[in-house]
């Protein structure tokens, strides 16, 4: 079990190294932008996983497998999946406040922040 429960941080830092990989390998440097994209897809996946595992949360209890909705409770899943779109939705904003992504950008990242929130 202790495997299984590793499995989503595990899978969220794996996400990030195709993706800095693939930046060092194409420009010859590791910059801060794809450091922020994989911070972004960090803090993506668990409001997304989780969202999912509340809806199937009796499978997962079922078949024994330790999500967050199995272990601490809905009340707690929904929160975590709050804190973690908030953090999500402000990392999402960086690339602006550091020049790498202009005013378009910025307004259909908070539109869309402000969406998955609600």
């Amino acid at each position: 079990m202790v495997l299984m429960a590793s499995t989503l941080p595990m899978a969220r830092i794996s996400s990030g190294t195709a993706l800095r990989t693939a930046w060092a390998a194409a420009t010859g440097t590791v910059d801060l932008y794809p450091v922020l994209l994989v911070a972004l897809i960090f803090l993506w996946t668990p409001p997304h996983f989780w969202a999912l595992a509340l809806y199937r949360s009796g499978d997962y209890a079922k078949a024994g497998v330790p999500m967050l909705p199995v272990t601490a409770g809905e009340a707690e899943t929904r929160r975590q999946i709050v804190l973690y779109a908030i953090a999500m939705v402000a990392c999402s904003l960086l690339p602006v406040a550091f020049g790498f992504a202009g005013a378009a950008y910025g307004a259909a990242a908070l539109i869309g922040g402000v969406l998955f929130l609600w």
